[in-house]
Parts: structure tokens; C-alpha cells; sequence
């Protein structure tokens, strides 16, 4: 018996662990598993990025040349007199300038970046869009689902609660056995 109070404990007190450790990524720190995508670059060479009044990533050049980036699954770069008024990835976008989101950092050093999140009926978006120093343009992205964190966080609550009780049972075990005993 004293044994499997044992396991009991332990068992607990991982699986507490492990349910923290997973809400605390997945809920306060975001994006983990996400990484930095590579896109076209502008048919010129860009100097820095800049997030239009609308939210629209927009490039500009050395010689005044403006481009702005139609993101997607084909993402290109147009050239323009100024900014479309088009949001880059969705209706309500605004610049952030810090997220709460685990972003690694590109993969070289970076000239200029834009970060923007576009708030929609039931999702959000965060994107991020790097020129790096060589002119290459990254992308980092981020999107949630209220239904899916909402189904996610009762999720490790669940997990949470069974933790609490396995750790309940084996506290019961040994209180028992130290009466038993005693």
C-alpha cells in the first residue's frame, strides 16, 4: 500500500506539472510551435516595412518606390502610389508593439519589422513581417479560434482537476496508512 501511495503522489504531482506547463504555453504564450516563412521578395529592393493606416504592410525603397504586400497562400508584392486601405490580413487590424505570443526570432538579422493583429467575428490573427538585412521578407503568423481555445482551456481544466485528484487519493493513502499505523 505504501507503494502505491507513492505512485499515487508522484503520478499527482507530474501530471500537475505537466497540465501547468501546457496552459501555461498554450494559453499565455502562444505561437510555440509556429515558425518564420520565408516569402517573395519586392522586385526592388526594399529599406523597411511600415504598417499602413488600415493595416496594410506596406515596403519602401531608396529611390521612393512604394509596394504593399498582398498576403496569402501566394503572397506578392504590388507597387503603389500609397497604401490600398486593404488590411494585410482581415478587417480590424491594428499595430502591436509587443505580443504576449512566444515568437522566435528570424532567421538573420533583421533591418525593419511590422507586427499586426486583425481581429475578426470568432478569430484572431498576428502577423509578423521581418526584411532582413540581405532583403529577404519573412513571415511569422499566428491565428486562433475562439471555439478551439475555449474547448482547449477546458481542456486543462479537466486535466487539471484529474491531477488534483490522483494527488488527493495518494495524500488520502498515506494520511491513511500514518493513522493505521500510528
Amino acid at each position: 500500500m505504501r507503494k502505491s501511495a507513492n505512485a499515487f503522489l508522484v503520478i499527482g504531482a507530474v501530471w500537475l506539472i505537466l497540465s501547468c506547463g501546457c496552459g501555461f504555453f498554450t494559453m499565455f504564450r502562444p505561437g510555440i510551435a509556429t515558425r518564420w516563412q520565408q516569402e517573395p521578395a519586392p522586385p526592388e529592393k526594399v529599406i523597411r516595412l511600415e504598417l499602413g493606416e488600415a493595416g496594410e504592410v506596406v515596403g519602401y525603397t531608396s529611390d521612393g518606390s512604394t509596394y504593399e504586400l498582398s498576403y496569402g497562400s501566394l503572397s506578392t508584392w504590388e507597387k503603389v502610389t500609397q497604401p490600398s486601405g486593404n488590411p494585410v490580413i482581415g478587417m480590424n487590424c491594428r499595430a502591436t508593439e509587443t505580443t504576449n505570443r512566444f515568437v522566435l526570432s528570424p532567421p538573420n538579422e533583421v533591418l525593419s519589422r511590422v507586427r499586426v493583429d486583425c481581429v475578426m467575428f470568432e478569430t484572431a490573427h498576428h502577423l509578423e513581417v521581418a526584411l532582413l538585412e540581405d532583403g529577404e521578407i519573412w513571415t511569422w503568423e499566428y491565428g486562433s479560434h475562439a471555439y478551439t481555445e475555449l474547448l482547449l482551456f477546458f481542456s486543462l481544466i479537466t486535466a487539471f482537476g484529474m491531477g488534483v485528484l490522483v494527488l488527493l487519493i495518494g495524500l488520502g493513502m498515506k494520511i491513511y496508512q500514518k493513522v493505521k499505523a500510528g
